[in-house]
């Protein structure tokens, strides 16, 4: 008979499948989410999701990295918030702090003055307001005068209804510091119509003329009858042709009514000019370096140019003051009192080199010259008429292409 065979690998295959699966259920038991310590509250929401997912056969040997990895991250981003903030925060505070900032206001060192300072008040338009700058450079090292900057840019004696000069100026003589001495800069926002009780006037026309003399003349008077001496100065060129044109012709009346009230004036319309009158924009300053005098605008005075019109007026200020002298600009220079040359709106140079005294009734187109000399105290003037009048050719100089060497050059001739 025979005996029933006994598969052993199979049974045994059986049996270790079935203590596999009792080992994998031992596993999941002890791994499941459920029998692990509950989550704390204050956990990352990351691992509750890594704890969601459910079973992982190898999750127990790859949890330490897996956290590891997920945990960092959300407080890197946390991180990069807080920093980002913070830096945010601190160029906001930056910025604030350089608005509050004001750039700091050119201080100009002066001595201190005294109590009985003769004052020099400044009045007039933007051109003025550069003057009183120029003068309170020139008196800041003398305790004894204190200048007072008026200027008024938008200002003039047209526009009366923007700003009343007369009214102004009295108001300063009626104040508690009383003027010693009175500087007028004034005309450059003038050409524009004057208002009158009849109505509008264009500029130049015969109304607008004389209401510009009188008003010119009312702000010097306004001044002088409280006893305050007044120094009214001229215009400047300007770099539009036409603006300076205007400017030349209100310089001439004023120029005329203060001759009227014996005011002093102070032409400068040649220091900011060439030899035919026109506008430059550099020049000589008061020690003769070219230097740009006026800004880009063509308007305004430059450093330089404030500097050149307060050499040409602080003088007539000075005569005027009692401590005026030993001003720093000027000191070394001695001044005298010049006398008055009329001189035309636009020199002629040739005008100026050469004049003659015409006789009446002398003939000039086609007739005889001889009634036509020049002035006997005048060498270059005759030598100029001698040259024009006779042909005689100009005599040769040292140094000059018609200087032949052997021939002797006249030392007594005068040079053009």
């Amino acid at each position: 008979m025979d005996m029933p065979r006994f598969n052993f690998s199979k049974g045994f295959a059986s049996k270790a499948l079935r203590y596999a699966a009792a080992l994998l259920i031992a596993v999941i038991a002890l791994t499941k989410p459920g029998l692990e310590a509950p989550l704390d509250p204050q956990a990352g929401e990351a691992v509750a999701q890594q704890q969601n997912r459910g079973f992982f056969l190898f999750q127990p040997l790859f949890r330490r990295n897996q956290q590891r990895k997920v945990e960092p991250a959300p407080q890197r981003k946390k991180q990069r918030k807080v920093r980002s903030s913070t830096k945010r925060r601190a160029t906001t505070k930056r910025r604030a702090t350089t608005k509050r900032r004001a750039a700091p206001a050119p201080v100009v060192v002066t001595a201190n003055k005294s109590d009985d300072a003769e004052i020099v008040a400044v009045v007039g338009d933007f051109l003025a307001s550069g003057l009183g700058r120029g003068l309170t450079v020139h008196f800041q090292d003398n305790p004894d005068v204190l200048v007072m900057n008026y200027g008024m840019p938008s200002s003039g004696l047209v526009r009366d209804d923007h700003f009343d000069w007369p009214k102004k100026a009295a108001e300063i003589v009626a104040g508690d510091k009383k003027p010693t001495v009175a500087v007028v800069l004034i005309g450059a926002n003038d050409r524009q119509p004057i208002r009158l009780s009849t109505g509008r006037v264009a500029v130049g026309s015969d109304a607008w003329t004389e209401a510009y003399r009188s008003r010119a003349q009312t702000l010097a008077k306004t001044f002088l009858d409280a006893g305050i001496p007044v120094v009214w100065t001229g215009l400047p060129t300007m770099k539009n042709a036409s603006l300076s044109d205007a400017l030349a012709t209100f310089g001439d009346l004023q120029e005329q009514e203060m001759e009227k009230l014996n005011a002093s004036f102070v032409d400068i319309w040649d220091a900011f000019a060439d030899e035919n009158g026109r506008y430059v924009a550099n020049g000589p300053d008061p020690s003769g370096q070219i230097r740009r005098l006026r800004t880009n605008d063509g308007i305004n005075f430059a450093r330089a140019g404030r500097e050149k019109v307060t050499f040409f007026v602080a003088p007539q200020v000075e005569r005027l003051l009692k401590n005026g002298a030993s001003a720093p600009l000027i000191a070394a220079v001695q001044q005298t009192e010049p006398e008055p040359v009329k001189k035309s709106r636009r020199p002629d140079v040739w005008q100026q080199s050469l004049e003659v005294k015409v006789q009446p009734g002398s003939q000039l187109l086609g007739g005889t010259t001889s009634e036509i000399k020049p002035p006997e105290d005048d060498p270059i003037a005759t030598l100029a008429f001698e040259r024009l009048n006779n042909g005689q050719t100009p005599p040769p100089r040292v140094g000059r292409v018609d200087a032949i060497v052997g021939i002797q050059t006249p030392t007594d001739t005068p040079a053009l």
